[in-house]
């Protein structure tokens, strides 16, 4: 074999070993499932269990405990249960539970029938709680949902540069399988950007008497062409661009399918009846779907981004400092590698804990006063839409600031 056999082997290996998911990643799919199971449960008995509810006599159990039958106090109990049962996990995989990291990383991996019951537990607690005490739940679910979409904003921008620095700093001999991989996924996400845009326009904007919707999609393709032409100007590559630009053609797609009028929306479903047609039945199916496939992918990439963020490693150039062994230089190379693995599963926790009140605020369309909610109506609702416009305008100022701020503040190091 000759060296550049031997080259091209190593370079496959390498792309094959960064796409395989780590153990890490799995278990992080495998706690989505918690979540996506809570949303699932949420939404069914908000609709009362498809009416098998019986509401007069429903009332007449739950009334002896100050709770009551509506569909939204449901889905703050499911909600609160997930918090509960994340943060009984993140403090198992912290430090303030004092046993060893080897411990702490086996209750991650290992008793899950045991984690099961502890969730069956915990989602028929709440019922004996009164529904005032879910009223102050809703606000807080509020503000921590607000918290949890900013987080999303910063660790999307911050993952789209690391990408771009991760596969650059791979590609040591000119052009490499890395430049092809980095163009062919900007422009997928280019793509897939003006499919979302092309969509709306078909499907939210194919009336001039709806202006709202046709100014979000065009704002959204100035945003784009700004954040893509800045990326290239500022020298950042234009893969973090395209990604940001995808990020927000799909925040304005999303916001367009939360809109509640039907005058503006083809995918909206009348509750009278007048439109539950098969093809609304079918809508509605593949509405729930989309949410249950975005409820993992924001688990499982926040969670990931979130613990490397606040690692205790610096990225330079592609490459990680850990500032800890640096300066206390001894640690146990195995050792350093349980307390990594440890920090980035507390981490996922806190991410479940803060998608656990996320998860509240889709399901009550970001209405806390609201009393009635159509069943299987998830995240549709005027605020609802202004906060997926508003989150889009922060990740284009968000990731706009990252490429003026080396410019700006010469003498601060942006690694």
């Amino acid at each position: 074999m000759n060296d550049e056999d031997g080259g091209n082997v190593s370079m496959f290996s390498t792309v094959k070993k960064k796409l395989t998911p780590s153990r890490m990643n799995v278990s992080r799919l495998v706690y989505s499932i918690f979540i996506v199971s809570g949303f699932l449960i949420a939404i069914i008995l908000r609709g009362r269990a498809f009416g098998l509810i019986n509401t007069e006599k429903c009332s007449e159990a739950l009334d002896r405990f100050g709770t009551s039958c509506q569909g939204k106090y449901f889905v703050y109990r499911i909600s609160a249960s997930l918090v509960v049962f994340f943060t009984i996990l993140a403090f198992l995989s912290s430090r303030l539970f004092c046993v060893g990291d080897r411990i702490r990383l086996y209750i991650h991996y290992k008793w899950l029938l045991l984690k099961i019951f502890l969730f069956l537990m915990l989602l028929a607690l709440p019922i004996l709680i009164t529904d005032k005490v879910f009223y102050v739940y809703a606000w807080i679910a509020l503000f921590a949902s607000g918290v949890f979409m900013i987080i999303q904003v910063i660790l999307l921008v911050d993952s789209a540069h690391a990408w771009q620095e991760e596969w650059r700093s791979d590609d040591q001999d000119g052009k490499t399988i890395w430049d092809y991989l980095l163009l062919v996924v900007s422009l997928l996400s280019i793509a897939a950007s003006i499919a979302f845009i092309v969509v709306g326009y078909v499907y939210f904007g194919f009336k001039a008497s709806c202006p709202m919707n046709i100014t979000f999609l065009s704002v959204t393709i100035l945003l784009c062409i700004v954040v893509v032409v800045g990326s290239i100007v500022a020298n950042k590559g234009i893969l973090p661009g395209s990604i940001v630009c995808c990020y927000c053609a799909y925040l304005c797609w999303s916001a367009l399918m939360s809109s509640p009028g039907s005058d503006c929306n083809k995918f909206f479903i009348d509750s009278e009846g007048q439109n539950s047609t098969a093809s609304n039945v079918v809508t509605t199916v593949i509405g729930l779907l989309i949410a249950c496939a975005s409820l993992i992918r924001t688990a499982v990439s926040t969670g990931g981004g979130f613990s490397k963020f606040f690692s205790l490693k610096k990225r330079v150039d592609g490459q990680e400092e850990d500032y800890l062994l640096k300066e206390q230089g001894e640690e146990d190379d195995g050792k350093e590698e349980n307390r990594e693995e440890c920090s980035q599963a507390n981490s996922s926790y806190v991410v479940f804990v803060f998608m656990s009140f996320y998860l509240a605020m889709v399901l009550c369309n970001w209405e806390i006063e609201q009393t009635h909610v159509r069943e299987f109506e998830t995240d549709r609702s005027v605020t609802a839409v202004w906060v997926k416009i508003v989150c889009q305008w922060l990740t284009v100022i968000v990731f706009g600031w990252t490429l003026i701020a080396p410019k700006i503040l010469k003498n601060r190091d942006f690694n």
